[in-house]
């Protein structure tokens, strides 16, 4: 069963944002489906970031918001997208429930059902990807070495120590 998903209080999705998030959805909705795609495609990489600074430059001219300052709005929007993302795999989130979410956060109507239609459309394959990447740890535990240290009772160096003697 999916918990309730919200985004009021990350702080890393500000107004800004979602609002350059909105005017992106509502500008070029069909090449921003293309973008959210290629975020649930890289969600599962871990310790990197969505995109790098070259594609991000990309992305700005694809998007067509220009380039320079404009570029760091992308940025800001890309790390929203990633964030919405990995919160609906950590909650079971639905299509439909991202959508909600998104739209009670600050997303216009455009955006929300840009998140719940990439959601719906590929959340399913993101979470199976998150969840066979290996996050460092062996897949399996191959042996174990115990120590066990038991402080007994006595004139040890340690008892010394506390009794100033």
């Amino acid at each position: 069963m999916a918990r309730p998903l919200s985004f009021a209080s990350d702080a890393r999705l500000t107004a800004t944002a979602w609002a350059t998030a909105s005017t992106i959805a509502n500008t070029h909705p069909e090449r921003f489906d293309m973008v959210l795609e290629q975020v649930l495609e890289r969600l599962p990489q871990k310790g990197a970031r969505t995109f790098t600074a070259a594609e991000d430059a990309q992305l700005a001219q694809v998007l067509g918001v220009g380039t320079g300052a404009d570029i760091v709005g992308v940025r800001e929007v890309m790390e929203l997208c990633e964030t919405v993302f990995r919160r609906a795999c950590a909650t079971g989130s639905t299509g439909p429930g991202l959508g909600e979410a998104a739209a009670a956060a600050g997303a216009n109507e455009a955006l929300a059902t840009a998140l719940r239609g990439a959601w719906s459309a590929r959340g399913g394959e993101a979470i199976k990807a998150l969840k066979t990447t290996p996050f460092g740890a062996p897949l399996y535990l191959e042996s174990t070495r115990w120590q066990v240290q038991v402080p007994l009772a006595g004139n040890d160096d340690n008892n010394a120590a506390g009794t100033g003697g």
